[in-house]
């Protein structure tokens, strides 16, 4: 499966004419409503596989944040949501993170959004971040707050700015850069992704494979749109058939130097963005597709 995480726009209910302070506020009282409900519970006591199967989501959060705070809502849009909030270091400066998570009616449940006070952040960020929480928590090597001093500092080394902006994380590198730190072009890179593999699926056929199998016709393409220092991103756009009909496809790839195995950050489907599962159900039927063609 792939990392359950949508980077959606995040969920409210209705606050309208609501200052930041009041919305504090009428947080507060909520989660004093809501925080040991069996939704919150739900996800306090779940585990993620993909960073840890001995702590729990609950004891990595609360280990990781100063000042966690947990509620339940119902979105304006109908969603389930729990919503936690904590603070933690981001780039030498404290942040208020956001991170929201929806119930699925099945059980399961999705990392919805990350914020750095009210900025929304890219599923890097969010996955980065995940990492990072987990890895405190299975370390035993925490300070006496449980929390760290320096967050991403594998990152922040060489890719944090200036800016007070806590938006601006990476910093994309040029031309002649990408060429410098990877030893490719970024034409390149973009033929190195096709040539990967998305494990989750099949460590045997190439996604580019994949995906050409899929195509409608022959209007596809790979670009590698932007390169950092510690990773970069390549889409690929291209007519896909998927439940039996063409549709418009883009889909955005992230990797890391000297790893041919992928992440998938975004997916859009004739202009829409696509949720996990939507994600997930293509990717099951675009390698089934192959196996029963080759």
């Amino acid at each position: 499966m792939i990392l359950i995480i949508t980077g959606a726009i995040a969920l409210s209910v209705s606050s309208c004419g609501l200052g930041q302070a009041e919305k504090g506020v009428k947080d507060a009282l909520n989660s004093l409503q809501t925080s040991d409900s069996k939704e919150v519970r739900s996800i306090k006591n779940s585990y993620l596989s993909a960073y840890s199967t001995d702590v729990t989501l609950g004891d990595a959060f609360e280990n990781f944040f100063m000042l966690p705070m947990w509620q339940y809502f119902e979105a304006d849009t109908g969603e389930k949501v729990v919503e936690f909030n904590g603070q933690c270091i981001y780039n030498d400066k404290t942040v208020e993170a956001t991170i929201q998570f929806i119930l699925n009616d099945d059980g399961t449940f999705q990392v919805h959004t990350l914020a750095f006070n009210d900025i929304e952040q890219n599923l890097l960020m969010l996955n980065t971040l995940m990492e990072k929480i987990f890895e405190d928590s299975n370390s035993e090597t925490e300070d006496d707050e449980g929390w760290v001093e320096e967050l991403y500092e594998d990152y922040m080394d060489k890719n944090s700015d200036d800016s007070d902006d806590v938006g601006g994380a990476y910093k994309a590198l040029t031309d002649e850069e990408v060429q410098e730190v990877y030893g490719f072009s970024k034409p390149d890179l973009a033929r190195i992704t096709h040539n990967s593999y998305l494990s989750e699926y099949s460590d045997e056929y190439t996604i580019g494979d994949v995906l050409r199998n899929l195509s409608s016709d022959d209007n596809w393409e790979w670009e590698c749109m932007t390169v950092y220092e510690h990773r970069y991103e390549v889409e690929f756009r291209g007519n896909c058939y998927y439940n039996g009909k063409p549709v418009k496809t883009v889909i955005r790839f992230g990797s890391y130097p000297g790893s041919l195995d992928l992440m998938v950050y975004s997916m859009t489907i004739n202009g829409e963005s696509q949720s996990y599962e939507t994600i997930n159900d293509f990717f099951s039927y675009a390698y089934d597709f192959y196996e029963r063609k080759n």
